[in-house]
């Protein structure tokens, strides 16, 4: 038997929520995802509430309330600290972009649970009587694990091209299968999810790299055929973004291709995996397979420079932050320096392992080199255990410095700069005096 409800310090703020418009003389229940969580045992991060009070209603029986959807008959009720959205039940009608409805209409409980994408997402917790209200099958769907559209999936779907996406998530987030009905619908609707907005697309892949069925969920975007509405949409916007020298014909690789089944410990590794298998091809298009210790060869001969510019855009193109992009990026640089690097001078291995994102690489190392990452992982502990206590040297002199002793603005100086640097991390120059020498011996 599921446990209590939800964590006190949601619950006590939504109870109060409900009692007071249950006194107000309206119905008042919890909606949605926490029903469903509820009766899974798995812990809620918020509550959502439905009720027959309009906003009109709502607003002067509490005193902190905003407006965020008032159209909708949506409003924040600001509560012991939380903010909780109290929804008027309502029809919605008139879908006309794929995405939202033109105009609703207020109505009963049960007709604001059938407009609603799935059965496990339309259930309500009545607090009163402790009791789930469940007019559409969710908690037997529950039982049988499985995601199934309330009504017509077609229907559904015509009204939100998301929910497509949307059911894969829910499947690879609660290991459930999708109902037959609902993935025949998805494969033969998917081409139209190019009516959705590429930030609605990427916040939905973005719930799928994290779910613990992942790898499932980026499967069945290739077999259902999402995934080539989405590589189309990335593409479009990456041609957009790029002059017409750097203009791509085609996302060559799958979504799955690199990711791992074990799943990913941040967002950002997952799109760089997804991002890298894209640019590179993984798996081949011709159907065959490739070892994941098979992407060093993957990277041979790729020009460092333009690959990590494509990531840099295709990152872009999903409407990726500036922070994020540049992340993704500079980890996939970090790959291409870490090839051949044991060869390298012992300061260049030690500004790799200084690097911002050196952690993230170093945790994607069984991803990206296979066999040989503990081999990989083992040389960067021993260098950091070795190093580590000097990764950061104050510098003996700066740019200012090396002008007054004569070194020219531009190109040159930035070389010197490097090139004392180098020395200091390996530790030749002990004090300012060897840096100056060293400074007016190489110019």
């Amino acid at each position: 038997m599921p446990g209590p409800f939800a964590p006190e310090r949601l619950y006590k703020g939504a109870l109060t929520i409900l009692t007071t418009l249950r006194e107000a003389g309206h119905e008042a229940y919890i909606a949605g995802g926490a029903v469903r969580d509820h009766l899974l045992n798995r812990q809620q991060n918020d509550l959502d509430l439905a009720t027959s009070a309009t906003p009109d209603q709502i607003r002067p029986l509490f005193k902190r309330t905003f407006s965020i959807g008032e159209s909708f008959g949506v409003i924040l009720v600001r509560m012991q600290g939380r903010d909780y959205e109290v929804a008027t039940f309502r029809e919605d009608q008139d879908y006309r972009d794929g995405r939202r409805p033109a105009s609703v209409r207020f109505s009963t409980a049960r007709e604001d649970v059938l407009r609603r994408d799935f059965t496990i997402n339309g259930m309500l917790w009545d607090a009163e009587q402790e009791r789930v209200l469940d007019w559409v099958g969710g908690e037997e769907d529950i039982r049988l694990r499985r995601v199934r559209t309330i009504g017509r999936p077609e229907e559904r779907f015509a009204e939100d091209r998301l929910r497509m996406l949307r059911a894969l998530r829910f499947a690879a987030q609660l290991d459930f299968e999708i109902e037959e009905q609902t993935w025949e619908a998805i494969c033969r609707q998917a081409d139209r999810l190019e009516e959705v907005s590429t930030e609605r697309m990427r916040d939905e892949l973005q719930k799928i790299l994290l779910a613990p069925c992942a790898r499932r969920g980026l499967a069945q975007l290739r077999e259902s055929g999402l995934e080539s509405a989405l590589k189309q949409r990335f593409l479009k916007n990456y041609n957009e973004l790029c002059k017409a020298t750097s203009r791509r014909d085609r996302l060559n690789g799958s979504l799955q291709g690199l990711f791992p089944e074990s799943g990913v410990a941040e967002e950002l590794d997952g799109w760089l995996l997804i991002n890298c298998s894209l640019l590179c091809g993984m798996p081949p298009e011709n159907g065959g397979t490739i070892k994941l210790d098979g992407w060093r060869g993957l990277l041979h001969g790729v020009d460092k420079k333009l690959f990590c510019s494509e990531l840099y855009r295709l990152s872009q193109a999903q409407k990726q932050s500036n922070d994020a992009c540049r992340v993704l990026s500079e980890t996939a640089e970090l790959w291409f320096d870490l090839q051949g690097l044991k060869g390298c001078r012992l300061a260049d291995q030690l500004r790799l392992l200084r690097s911002r994102e050196c952690h993230r690489l170093r945790r994607l190392l069984p991803i990206l080199c296979g066999e040989e990452a503990v081999e990989l992982e083992q040389w960067l502990h021993e260098l950091e255990t070795r190093h580590g206590s000097a990764l950061h040297p104050r510098p003996w002199l700066n740019g200012h410095d090396l002008i007054a002793l004569g070194a020219p603005r531009g190109p040159v100086l930035k070389t010197l700069l490097r090139e004392l640097e180098s020395e200091q991390l390996e530790g030749r120059l002990a004090s300012r005096q060897e840096a100056e020498s060293f400074a007016r011996a190489r110019l």
